[in-house]
């Protein structure tokens, strides 16, 4: 195995969602309670991910700054700390309207999303 490849499923999930965080919310709310949790995180982030690509062109700075804030909070709160920070990220570039690095943030904002579902998906099946 090389030096790159995880050797546990929790490394691999390390990379997208921070253990600590999924074990402890487990443990606070139990099974049932956090498949919902992670089904309404789920579903909130697909909302705010359709607001984005429909401001990827033609920015409206309010509607991003609303949809990046809310999936920057609920994504700390759920242990997915890279999509916190890119998230972080397109709120101060829509706070000050500037449009040079937005079409990258949304870029990869959706695509850890994806990773971040992904994951819950497996952690919740």
């Amino acid at each position: 195995m090389s030096q790159n490849t995880p050797s546990s499923e929790t490394e691999i999930q390390e990379k997208h969602l921070n253990a600590q965080t999924i074990v402890e919310l487990k443990e606070l709310l139990g099974d049932n309670k956090f498949k919902y949790l992670v089904e309404v995180f789920c579903e909130n982030s697909n909302k705010s991910a359709e607001v984005l690509l429909k401001n990827d062109i033609d920015y409206d700075f309010e509607e991003l700054y609303a949809a990046a804030h809310s999936m920057a909070g609920s994504s700390a709160n759920m242990g997915a700390m890279i999509l916190c920070e890119l998230c972080r990220q397109l709120e101060q570039q829509a706070k000050v309207q500037s449009h040079e690095h937005i079409p990258t943030l949304i870029e990869g904002i959706i695509a850890e999303q994806k990773q971040v579902l992904t994951e819950f998906a497996e952690l919740v099946s």
